[in-house]
């Protein structure tokens, strides 16, 4: 080793230029480990079950949440978890939805591939998401008081 190479500072301040200069692709291991590390930043949410679905009672027998109703554009679902209730109406361009008791938060809609947007809930639980998102979502909502609820995975 060129000791007199590392007692120059402008020497030493290329070498390290250098040697931050390649820009390298992260491992795309290590792009799933923290992707996964992320998805328990909510582990403390409480998972809210789906405990009404109109497309399973249209159909007469409770079928997976991930049925589509038969009627044209209207499907109504209901997620509980200990004292907050989620209900959600599915439209043709819109999700209608409304937490009881009613308070202000804020709901991540989330997709497989997508930690989504973040939609304002207003001071009487209700908000509206547009357009209806294709595939599965999850919703994880934040009410101002603290609560935190995750609902199953579900397609609208």
């Amino acid at each position: 080793m060129d000791r007199a190479r590392w007692d120059d500072d402008d020497q030493l301040l290329a070498e390290l230029g250098n040697a931050l200069r390649p820009v390298r692709q992260v491992p795309e291991r290590f792009v799933q480990a923290g992707k996964a590390a992320f998805a328990w930043h909510d582990i403390d949410a409480e998972l809210a079950q789906l405990s009404f679905d109109s497309a399973a009672s249209e159909l007469g027998a409770p079928a997976p949440a991930g049925m589509r109703s038969d009627r044209a554009g209207h499907r109504r679902l209901t997620f509980l978890a200990g004292d907050v209730t989620i209900d959600l109406e599915v439209h043709l361009d819109a999700v209608l939805g409304q937490l009881v008791p009613p308070q202000p938060g804020t709901v991540q809609l989330r997709t497989s591939g997508d930690p989504g947007a973040s939609i304002p809930i207003d001071e009487v639980g209700w908000f509206v998401i547009r357009p209806v998102p294709a595939g599965s979502v999850r919703l994880h909502v934040r009410t101002d008081a603290g609560a935190a609820v995750i609902t199953d995975w579900i397609t609208l």
